[in-house]
């Protein structure tokens, strides 16, 4: 993965990482599976993966989205994606992820639709 992240909160309950570079399998991909991890496990429970600096992606780092989906909704969290563009975007959609999580174009948006409440299940 030749990509650098910046992580900031947007709130008390949002967190947002961005994504500058190239997200594809190299070194880095266990240490920010990790980083991940370990913030959900002190509470990290919405999460905006800002793609908007991000200028390439492949099949391991859609992987990787997939994962951090997972992780995050176990835990009965959020995430949202921010900022896709071009072939990144194109790829969110081919794969479908884009029907799975909220992408939206800028993190003002990802933060305010994960701050709306969950619409309750149909029983």
């Amino acid at each position: 993965m030749i990509v650098n992240i910046k992580t900031h909160e947007l709130s008390p309950d949002i967190t947002a990482m961005t994504f500058t570079g190239r997200l594809i399998r190299g070194n880095k991909w266990n240490d920010v599976e990790f980083v991940i991890r370990e913030r959900i496990k002190q509470g990290l429970r919405n999460l905006v993966l800002d793609f908007s600096e991000l200028n390439y992606i492949d099949s391991a780092g859609i992987g990787f989205v997939a994962v951090c989906i997972g992780l995050i909704e176990q835990q009965g969290g959020k995430l949202a994606i921010s900022g896709a563009a071009g072939q990144v975007k194109q790829l969110l959609t081919m794969t479908h992820l884009d029907h799975t999580v909220g992408i939206y174009p800028d993190i003002p948006s990802a933060q305010r639709a994960l701050s709306e409440p969950a619409a309750p299940t149909q029983a």
